[in-house]
Formats: structure tokens, sequence, C-alpha cells
């Protein structure tokens, strides 16, 4: 799904769901988690204010796979995870429409890894997944200009600058030629029991609600993901709560094969120091 489609993600008019300048004054404060961020983002750490207040906050529409990175108590970055977010998650997207930070964790996201083989799931599937389902996010061929997004509280269509926080938030000129339900139903609208306002872990933006935790797929465990990752950094600002609602996937062992593909194939070069300047 390309990054620029209308109706990919949703949000509140006029209202950012994340508090970007929190995420930076708590990434200045903790060099080791600001250059484990850097290093996942692919940025130097100098850059990392600018590139956070570049960010769109959304919320997703549709299970999305990305590559999910956090940190280990007292900053130190855990290995690079493939994930699958739930409709509902807030987060920043890049002006290419790219999922880079989870609101709810301020850990950083990049694009999804191909694998070699089969796949594991670890976790428990919220009500309404189906694989079949999951979005891949394809980055727009160009920077775009603003994304068209759905407002969730109206049903309506919104025209959201990127790098803004909503407050320049319009209507589009020239509107979609399908309704936001035509790109997907949010909650989904599936005629079998699936997600409802009630069932998500976050709701609809401006909601509050959350999944009271009845899994659909048995009595499997849970990891304990948000163990690796810091307290919550970016509040979520119009009403979300997302609450774990992913899904980690790690591939089957094959026999005799090269080594699994890394999150970035290769040296990332990046420098020793990513501080901030001052």
């Amino acid at each position: 799904m390309g990054g620029a489609t209308p109706g990919l993600y949703g949000g509140t008019q006029s209202v950012g769901s994340c508090d970007v300048e929190r995420q930076i004054t708590l990434l200045r404060s903790d060099r080791a988690k600001a250059r484990s961020f850097a290093e996942d983002a692919r940025i130097s750490g100098k850059a990392l204010p600018s590139f956070l207040r570049g960010l769109t906050p959304v919320v997703l529409r549709a299970d999305t796979r990305v590559t999910s990175h956090g940190y280990r108590a007292g900053g130190g970055a855990v290995p690079a995870r493939q994930a699958v977010l739930q409709a509902g998650t807030a987060v920043l997207v890049d002006d290419r429409g790219a999922p880079r930070v989870r609101c709810a964790s301020g850990a950083p996201l990049s694009d999804p890894v191909a694998v070699k083989g089969g796949v594991i799931q670890k976790g428990v599937a919220w009500n309404g997944y189906r694989t079949d389902r999951v979005v891949v996010v394809k980055r727009a061929n160009r920077p775009l200009e603003s994304l068209v997004i759905v407002d969730v509280a109206e049903d309506s269509w919104i025209d959201r600058r990127t790098g803004t926080d909503g407050e320049q938030d319009r209507r589009p000129e020239v509107l979609p030629p399908v309704t936001p339900d035509d790109i997907y139903a949010y909650p989904a609208a599936t005629g079998q029991e699936s997600r409802t306002e009630a069932e998500s872990p976050d709701g609809p933006a401006g909601s509050g609600t959350r999944d009271s935790g009845t899994p659909d797929t048995g009595s499997q465990d849970v990891p304990d993901a948000d163990a690796e990752l810091p307290d919550a950094e970016l509040d979520p600002l119009d009403g979300t709560e997302p609450d774990g609602g992913d899904l980690l996937l790690e591939e089957e062992p094959l026999p005799e094969t090269d080594d699994f593909l890394d999150a970035y194939g290769g040296d990332d070069g990046y420098a020793e120091s990513a501080g901030f300047p001052g």
C-alpha cells in the first residue's frame, strides 16, 4: 500500500497524536537512548530534533507490518524485530508516508524486512486479526506536501500537511473518489466478530477505549516486549492509548542457509557520538 494512499491513516481534526517536544526533551536527557534512536532512524544525533519535528502524527487504519526497534533498561538498544502493529496505534510518519516512530513507547520504526522462509508468530492475536489483511507501507516516490487522512471522529476527510501536528488541517480541495470505509472500515467492519471500539487497544482517536484483553488464539503467552522499551515517551494527545497491540514475527530456522537478513543489510556507518549540541 503506497504511503500516499488516501485513507491509509486516520486522525482527529486539528489534534496531533503525540507530544514530539517531550520526546526531544527526553532524548536530550539520555544520550545513550539518543544515540540508539539516531542509529535506528539512520540520522545523525544533531539532526534528531529536526527529524522528529518533521514527522506527522496519525493513527493506523489497518494492521501494519514494520521493523520495531527498542531499548534495554539503561538505554542500550535491542535487536530490531519484525512486528505487526494493530490498527488504531498512534504513529509518526515521514514525508514519504512511512511509519517512523511509535507514539506509545517513543521507539523508532523502519520498513519491514523480507524473510527467507516461514514466519513464526509470537504473541496473542487481537480479535479480527488476519494475516491476509496486514498492510506493508510502500514509501511514496517523492516527498509529500500533505497526507489525506480520515477524520475518525467524523468519518470524513482531512488534508494534513506533513511535518505539522494538525494545526493546519483542512478539507481536501479534491475529495478522493471513495468513502473512508471503501479503503478500510474503522474499526474493521467485516461481517464477522472483529474489532469494535471496545475491542481495539486504542479505539478511534478521541475515544480513549482499549481492549479488555480477550485473545482469539488460545492460551499462548504474550512476550513481555515492553520490558525492553523505555517508559512511555510520546504522550498520545488525541485520546488514543496504544497498549501493546502488536505481534512479533520471527523467521523459522532454515538448515544450511545464509544468516538472516538484518534490518539494514550492512554497516550503518555512524559516527561514535550522536549526542545533542549544548
